[in-house]
């Protein structure tokens, strides 16, 4: 015991409750939503911690556990055709942004998360939805979406909106949730490649709670055709406040340099 908590990273009882229920947070919009975990967690998380590298390790452990949960019965619901083809677009990018995610300052690659995060909360308080008419929209925004998903897993909106447009309305939920699995297993295998931390005993130690807010976010699942629009208004205002707090946090504290 006294070994697994020497692994914890070291927060006061008030940040271990924000991190307790940010967690539960994302298990219950990544099930309910089916998409958007980490988008929707992360910029919280680096209010208290502005380290993405201590918080996605712990995350992809959780996404990966939950969207094999999701999917151990359905793997025939996958479109797997179209995952092999969006693949090259995506990996490449990908590697990139892990290679990013490594090697830029924190300060800045927490700048980087919130932009991306502001932007999709504009475009959730708007109403409006990244759009892909053309191959060559599908091309960037997949490319695009395998760059973030490097950085900080938060690439969910571009990618869904590529795989709206090609995947069957009632195989898309299980495809995106096996792109997930991929994306994060290939961020994993690249940080034990890095030598970055894996975070497990902060991965175990928030475990229940994911899982809470995941069994909580199934019950919604149902619910959502009638309420998504207005749920995601509110959810893209709180995007909002919080990636602009942390963004004046970041000016505040930045060196010089920054």
């Amino acid at each position: 015991m006294e070994f697994f908590i020497a692994q914890l990273p070291n927060f006061n009882l008030t940040a271990w409750c924000w991190i307790a229920a940010l967690f539960a947070w994302s298990g219950f919009v990544r099930s309910g939503l089916g998409f958007g975990g980490v988008a929707l967690t992360l910029p919280a998380l680096l209010l208290i911690a502005p380290d993405a590298t201590l918080w996605l390790p712990a995350i992809g452990f959780h996404l990966l556990f939950f969207s094999w949960l999701e999917l151990r019965h359905r793997w025939t619901a996958v479109d797997w055709k179209y995952i092999g083809r969006s693949m090259r677009w995506l990996i490449i990018p990908k590697l990139i942004g892990v290679v990013g995610l490594i090697s830029l300052p924190a300060d800045w690659l927490a700048l980087l998360i919130y932009i991306i995060v502001l932007f999709y909360a504009a475009q959730w308080i708007s109403g409006r939805h990244i759009h892909s008419a053309s191959p060559w929209q599908d091309r960037a925004l997949l490319m695009f979406g395998g760059y973030v998903s490097g950085t900080a897993l938060s690439s969910a909106p571009a990618i869904v909106a590529v795989y709206a447009r090609h995947v069957a309305q009632q195989q898309l939920r299980a495809t995106l949730f096996a792109v997930w699995m991929i994306v994060v297993t290939v961020k994993l295998i690249s940080f034990v490649a890095f030598a970055v931390p894996l975070q497990w005993a902060l991965a175990l130690a928030v475990f229940p709670l994911t899982a809470v807010g995941h069994y909580l976010g199934l019950q919604l699942y149902r619910k959502l055709a009638h309420n998504e629009r207005r749920m995601k208004r509110a959810i893209g205002g709180g995007l909002a406040l919080i990636s602009c707090i942390g963004l004046a946090q970041i000016m505040r504290t930045a060196s010089p340099a920054f």
